[in-house]
């Protein structure tokens, strides 16, 4: 990987190599009962191997109404080359991020809808973050990150349908007990999908989020963004062949920033034209 900029290259001829390979097995021990069972191995060319299983599990009633599931697994991530060597950000002593997650739910059908629950709980070790202090990539030593998650995805008629969700998010740098960067507490969606006629697709979604902590890009101090509001809208019209389509973000044209010091974009809009061959 090479790239560079008017000051003169920035990465030059840097290089890793990654492969991994997977197994995966579904099976049915019972009538209502499934279970999946994975592995995944990663091997990278300057961090080594990395064993990576998944289980999975869920028990449909008997009523076929409610639905309870239960999973665990572990990951692996390495660092990226920009993240390793990246001049001022980059730290060559980076570790590979590891995490154990694992998570409960309970799904409640109804006619033409679904409502959920789930509970989650992540422990990352080494995890990859920006750190002001030192204007580099750092590992954090341990970090969690527990929550709930809410969902509710319903169809009004066969012209209009709504899909809303709801997290709380509990993150935390074990090391320091504080919460970690830019993970706001309250996250929430709501978007509605209207078919005036079959060809036709129109959908708007509203998406917040809550105050956060994070560290002013200028003095280095921690500070607490406020939450923002965004809307967005995106129609798509299918004929024969042909799905124009129209994609508008931020379409209140609303000032916020994810990140303290970096604005994000104001109103964009996008259109083009799918073709099927």
């Amino acid at each position: 990987m090479s790239a560079g900029n008017s000051f003169g290259p920035t990465l030059e001829d840097d290089q890793s190599a990654i492969w991994g390979a997977g197994i995966q097995e579904s099976f049915h021990p019972g009538p209502r009962w499934s279970a999946t069972l994975g592995a995944r191995y990663d091997h990278h060319s300057e961090f080594g191997g990395a064993f990576s299983p998944r289980a999975t599990s869920s028990w449909l009633f008997a009523d076929k109404k409610w639905k309870a599931r239960l999973s665990a697994g572990s990951a692996f991530r390495a660092p990226s080359i920009g993240e390793l060597r990246y001049p001022f950000s980059g730290n060559p002593d980076l570790q590979p991020e590891r995490s154990r997650s694992y998570e409960a739910g309970v799904e409640r059908y109804f006619k033409g809808g679904r409502a959920e629950i789930s509970l989650f709980w992540s422990d990352f070790r080494d995890l990859i973050l920006f750190d002001f202090a030192t204007f580099r990539n750092e590992n954090i030593g341990r970090a969690r990150a527990r929550g709930v998650e809410l969902a509710w995805r319903q169809e009004v008629s066969e012209h209009v349908a709504f899909d809303t969700g709801y997290t709380y998010l509990d993150g935390e740098d074990r090391a320091t007990g504080q919460p970690l960067l830019r993970r706001p507490r309250h996250r929430a969606f709501a978007a509605a999908f209207i078919h005036p006629h079959k060809e036709l697709l129109v959908s708007l979604r509203a998406t917040f989020a809550g105050k956060r902590d994070d560290v002013d890009a200028l003095t280095f101090l921690r500070v607490e963004d406020p939450s923002y509001v965004r809307f967005d809208l995106y129609a798509r019209y299918h004929r024969l062949r042909f799905s124009p389509y129209l994609r508008m973000e931020n379409l209140a044209d609303r000032r916020y920033e994810e990140a303290d010091g970096f604005p994000a974009p104001r109103r964009r809009i996008a259109a083009g034209l799918d073709v099927q061959l």
